[in-house]
């Protein structure tokens, strides 16, 4: 199996291709030099969903309690709800273990990429890295659009491009490496207009047995060709 970078352009992957730093970089660019990314954070979403998880079945156990034996049409009509609070009671389970999972961080070559032009991405992982069976990482490119239907504010986000960087069931390739890609020019640059945009990051993950999976994202700025 091994690893695999990705190719330069397009979804599925071809022969990989290996290229230097500074390839494709256009004098006097801003966009030279490395920059060191952090991943979000883990803590927050625990946090978010926990009080989340407690709040809902704070409400929703005192009801269900209150009409046992006095109102069994109630007591029906509440068990959907209990089901809820136990799916976020597992989810509060899941997201406190996979603060445990090994971490990664990452350098990017140039600080802001543009399209058309060469990335370069080195990786270190920290932690238990022995227990991830495979690993992989990805630019993705998503789109990101708001708007109101009646009263209500609705945000969609699809991801419009997948780009493998990085991929190996190989445990001593895990630990830190590094992979090039050229940036497609036939795509949408980070920007932001209005209620849309378009974001890109880079998603490390880990496939883990028997224990939450890594994930970990990296916000990236993609500049638009020179």
């Amino acid at each position: 199996s091994g690893a695999r970078r990705a190719p330069a352009r397009g979804r599925t992957a071809r022969a990989p291709r290996r290229i230097p730093p500074a390839a494709g970089m256009s004098k006097g660019s801003s966009s030279q030099g490395s920059l060191e990314l952090k991943p979000a954070g883990r803590v927050l979403p625990f946090s978010l969903i926990t009080l989340f998880a407690l709040v809902w079945n704070g409400f929703t156990w005192p009801f269900f309690l209150s009409s046992l034996g006095n109102d069994t049409c109630a007591t029906i009509f509440m068990i959907p709800f209990l089901l809820i609070g136990l799916g976020l009671g597992l989810a509060v389970v899941y997201t406190g273990l996979s603060i445990f999972n090994p971490r990664a961080a990452l350098t990017l070559e140039p600080a802001t990429p543009r399209l058309g032009e060469a990335l370069k991405m080195h990786f270190t992982l920290s932690g238990r890295v022995d227990r991830i069976e495979k690993l992989k990482i990805v630019l993705e490119g998503i789109e990101q659009a708001t708007y109101r239907r009646g009263t209500k504010t609705t945000t969609e986000t699809s991801t419009f491009r997948r780009i493998l960087l990085f991929e190996t069931d190989q445990q001593f390739m895990m630990e830190r490496g590094s992979a090039s890609t050229v940036l497609p020019i036939d795509t949408m640059p980070s920007l932001k207009a209005g209620s849309s945009e378009i974001k890109w990051q880079i998603k490390v993950s880990g496939r883990i047995r028997r224990w939450p999976d890594m994930s970990d994202t990296f916000a990236v700025t993609i500049a638009p060709k020179a």
